[in-house]
């Protein structure tokens, strides 16, 4: 993992703890890298009470893309709540909440990796 990959992750992090830690939930976000290496995050906002998640997620890959397009940054990441299947003893699967972070160098291919949480009396530990 390079310095730009890791500074846009440490961000993702840090935007989903706070996130979770005031709410135990969160909507889709972005981040992205500036010419300078600083992360910036983004977010989606719209005069409607809610927007599925998956509007969201859209409207964030083509801000992004554009971010890529317009050579403002190189690296841009888009933070998910999601579910994941785990199997634990006696091959039972179980649901754990995670943060899914999809990674883009150009905006259209996305790497997507995932880490499981819980909250416990409002602090986030990340797994």
């Amino acid at each position: 993992m390079n310095n730009k990959e890791s500074s846009l992750k440490v961000s993702m992090f840090e935007q989903a703890t706070v996130f979770l830690e005031r709410a135990g939930e969160f909507y889709p976000y972005g981040v992205f890298i500036n010419k300078n290496g600083v992360a910036i995050p983004v977010g989606v906002y719209d005069d409607k009470d809610y927007l599925p998640s998956a509007e969201v997620i859209t409207i964030l890959e083509d801000n992004l893309y554009r971010k890529i397009k317009n050579n403002e940054s190189t690296l841009v990441g888009i933070g998910v709540d999601v579910k994941v299947n785990e199997v634990i003893e006696n091959n039972e699967v179980v649901k754990k909440d995670a943060l899914m972070i999809k990674i883009s160098k150009d905006g259209k291919n996305w790497k997507e990796e995932y880490y499981t949480y819980q909250i416990n009396n409002n602090i986030v530990i990340w797994r």
